[in-house]
């Protein structure tokens, strides 16, 4: 008897440990999906400074060193086409938009996809 009642316990405990973490997780979705901007730019990095702005609007191309790393953007998404680094991993890190990254470290090449506008709010306090 007292078996049963230790199993009803502990099941009862285990289903509103279950439901605790499910609400968490909706409200995080929830919450994340609604406040989510549109990314609209692709910011290139050199050596640890932002070197240049490419809207993702616009297809193109871009090298920030002298065609050690080609970056490109194309159908609103960006990606590394080519690089001098010998493992290759920035150009099979493939296409990002909405928030991704792609970095090169040997070459100290870093992009990143946001939205400008949020970068200015946060600059302006």
């Amino acid at each position: 008897m007292k078996t049963k009642a230790v199993c009803k316990k502990s099941l009862l405990g285990d289903i509103i440990v279950l439901l605790v973490i499910v609400f968490a997780c909706v409200i995080m979705l929830v919450s994340t999906g609604f406040n989510r901007q549109k990314a609209n730019c692709v910011q290139v990095y050199l050596d640890g400074r932002l070197v240049n702005t490419l809207d993702l609007d616009e297809n193109c191309s871009y090298s920030p060193n002298n065609g050690q790393n080609i970056i490109c953007v194309s159908d609103g998404c960006a990606y590394m086409s080519y690089s001098t680094c010998q493992n290759q991993s920035c150009v099979l890190m493939g296409k990002i938009n909405g928030g991704g990254f792609i970095s090169c470290v040997p070459n100290k090449v870093y992009i990143c996809v946001t939205n400008q506008d949020s970068v200015f709010d946060a600059v302006a306090g």
